[in-house]
């Protein structure tokens, strides 16, 4: 969405659900927009959208009585609807433009999620808010299992499909807790008030939305703190300067929280009225890491202990948002049983390490990864499930934006130092235009001019054929091939499994 029409939006009266009227997603296919308009459906809302395709979310939204249309046009639009955006969609858009014809009020999507996390028609008492750079979708999918393990029955709503559910977003049975992804790409993460905020992490990106940049992310960061309730709880990462910084200027009433992986440096920088949770006696085992979650509540050498964990999905990266959920959800007064069970329970979410099946005995793994630490974190994490083999990691890169692969080329060029073969294909555009320079061709160079002994090369993507011919020829058994990036990378693997 152009600034100058979300701006637009922000300046016109709150949204306020009511069953009577009927609701109109413009953008209805996307991941946080068909989870938004699944639970309107289940809740009893007369539900429409439209996208320019068809996909399985937009197909179980009319399979659930949903109108769904396929293109934009302005009759779509129902006389009387609610209109939600998504960041996406801009002012020229026809149904945009019908419902600034007919009068409606027109919304962001994040307007629609303030009213289910917070309104009186779905609103919720507990509203567990997960940001940060990286890791916000999966540490959704965490403290829903561990919460559904202590039969607390929440409202989820995820960037991405909950495999134990099969849907990207559940209604709970009563309106006593929410979780939440909040996307801080677009700014919008300044209208809403959690009760409980967790800051995974934060690194810059999003170029084209923060042109101040980092400093850009953490004010509009400091803004959602300011809208929590007094009482409130904020979960900060002390192993990333850029969230433990956060520290200083939290405002009043607002309760922190600490957690890390480094226990004793910590424990040296972390004020001591700060709980702290880290863990001890972490091992690798099974498929990912384990260890036993302590926490540390006057900043002394007293822990107390509150469970063990054994993740079930690769990574140190993930043995962290272990960590962060057992915080939180200890916080929430959970059980050490539900934590444990819930954590040993979660297998993954869909597009992060997702394991899709085996080619000539290669594994083929689809990953949402599109950031260099995202990038860098899924690679560890292949490597160590690659550690009792003679397997190779071939990655496949699809860059997602050209205002990112920009920004953050340096660390684009020095997070494929794990993987023995790299292939790079053509730019997701995401509706930018290209920039002069920055394509898959010269960032290919760069890399093997960084990295000589680098295997791999550009490849065309065309309709993937190409790219799944080369693939084809290069697998051997034991290896692990990774589709990287947030575009449609993602249908590489899909359908090409033996």
């Amino acid at each position: 969405m152009h600034a100058s029409l979300l701006s637009q939006l922000s300046n016109q009266s709150p949204l306020v659900l009511n069953i009577q009227q009927p609701v109109h997603f413009v953008g209805i296919g996307g991941i946080g927009m068909s989870g938004l308009a699944k639970l309107l459906v289940e809740q009893g809302f007369t539900v429409s959208g439209s996208d320019a395709k068809a996909t399985p979310l937009t197909q179980w939204l009319a399979d659930h009585g949903t109108t769904i249309h396929i293109g934009h046009q302005a009759k779509n639009v129902p006389p009387s609807a609610a209109v939600i955006a998504t960041t996406a969609v801009t002012s020229e858009n026809s149904e945009i433009q019908a419902a600034i014809n007919q009068g409606l009020g027109i919304y962001h999507r994040s307007d629609l999620l303030r009213e289910i996390l917070e309104g009186p028609a779905m609103g919720h008492t507990i509203r567990v808010g997960i940001t940060g750079t990286h890791g916000k979708t999966t540490l959704t999918g965490m403290v829903a299992c561990v919460l559904s393990a202590a039969d607390r029955a929440p409202t989820v709503i995820a960037g991405g499909k909950l495999p134990q559910w099969n849907t990207n977003a559940i209604l709970g049975k009563d309106r006593q807790i929410a979780v939440a992804e909040l996307d801080e790409s677009d700014g919008s993460l300044v209208r809403y008030a959690p009760t409980h905020t967790i800051i995974s992490n934060l690194e810059l990106d999003h170029a084209e939305h923060f042109p101040g940049g980092l400093a850009d992310i953490i004010a509009t960061v400091n803004q959602c703190l300011t809208n929590m309730p007094s009482g409130g709880h904020v979960f900060l990462n002390a192993d990333c300067p850029n969230t433990i910084a956060l520290l200083k200027n939290l405002p009043e009433g607002i309760i922190p929280v600490a957690f890390t992986l480094e226990m004793d440096a910590a424990r040296n920088t972390i004020p001591s009225n700060v709980p702290l949770y880290g863990i001890r006696q972490a091992a690798t085992g099974g498929v990912g890491d384990a260890g036993t979650v302590v926490l540390s509540a006057t900043g002394d050498t007293q822990e107390e202990t509150i469970t063990t964990i054994q993740m079930q999905v690769p990574g140190r990266h993930n043995l962290l948002n272990g960590l962060i959920t057992a915080a939180v959800t200890h916080q929430l007064e959970v059980s050490a049983q539900a934590i444990t069970t819930g954590l040993a329970q979660f297998t993954g979410m869909g597009r992060r390490f997702e394991v899709l099946g085996q080619r000539s005995g290669a594994t083929l793994v689809d990953d949402y990864a599109h950031h260099p630490t995202e990038i860098e974190a899924t690679l560890q994490a292949t490597r160590q499930r690659l550690s009792d083999s003679q397997g190779r990691i071939i990655a496949i890169f699809q860059p997602h934006r050209y205002t990112r692969l920009q920004a953050l080329w340096d660390g684009f060029l020095h997070c494929f130092k794990l993987a023995d073969i790299v292939y790079v294909t053509d730019v997701y555009e995401a509706s930018e235009k290209p920039i002069p320079g920055i394509d898959s061709v010269k960032f290919w160079e760069a890399l093997k001019t960084a990295y000589p002994s680098i295997h791999g090369g550009y490849l065309e993507k065309g309709d993937f054929s190409g790219i799944r011919q080369t693939l084809a020829a290069k697998a051997q058994p034991g290896d692990m091939i990774l589709s990287l990036g947030a575009g449609d990378i993602t249908q590489l693997f899909r359908g090409w499994s033996e």
